[in-house]
């Protein structure tokens, strides 16, 4: 009879061994699918958050069509100074195509400068003092204007020479400054 009885035990414990490692599963499962579950919600979310993006790209890249073909004009005048010294060098031998403008002084200065889509980073700037006749002071100022068609004249004033010279001109001007790789990161 003890043979039964341990028999019995050993079954109740066997029994009771399956029972435990049962539940085990079903405590493991049932965390499986919760993390299912919130994977899903959260992968769900994602999509739509994604489509929104997308949507939201679209319409940005609808409404900018022609800043960006705007951009796409200008973006080779922006490339064409990748240094302050392209700029110095190119302004000085643009003044010596001009017998009739001297420069008195000049002074040209790399500047940190902020623009508020965050594209131009610097500017060289060139403080120019020249004299020379009006007609000759002019035109080499439009003209510089058209050759770096980026710049801008931030001040301009024009006053009676003494000597021989009609005008003298002190001008500021700035040039942005973006190398290649900046306007590659800008284009895309």
């Amino acid at each position: 009879m003890k043979e039964k009885q341990f028999a019995c035990v050993v079954l109740g414990m066997a029994i009771f061994a399956c029972f435990f490692g049962i539940m085990k599963m079903q405590t493991k499962l049932q965390d499986a699918r919760k993390g299912a579950d919130a994977a899903k919600t959260t992968a769900e979310s994602t999509n739509r958050q994604r489509v929104v993006a997308s949507g939201n790209f679209a319409d940005l890249q609808k409404k900018s069509e022609a800043e960006i073909a705007y951009y796409e004009l200008w973006k080779p005048e922006f490339g064409q100074f990748p240094t302050g010294d392209s700029v110095n060098q190119y302004v000085q031998k643009h003044m010596e195509k001009y017998d009739g403008v001297q420069p008195f002084s000049e002074q040209m200065t790399a500047v940190a400068y902020k623009d508020k889509h965050g594209i131009i980073s610097k500017l060289q700037r060139i403080n120019l003092t020249c004299v020379g006749d009006y007609y000759n002071v002019f035109n080499w100022l439009g003209d510089l204007e058209v050759q770096i068609a980026t710049s801008r004249i931030t001040s301009c004033e024009v006053s009676k020479a003494q000597g021989d010279p009609e005008i003298r001109m002190v001008v500021t001007i700035d040039v942005p400054i973006m190398s290649e790789s900046e306007s590659e990161l800008v284009s895309s």
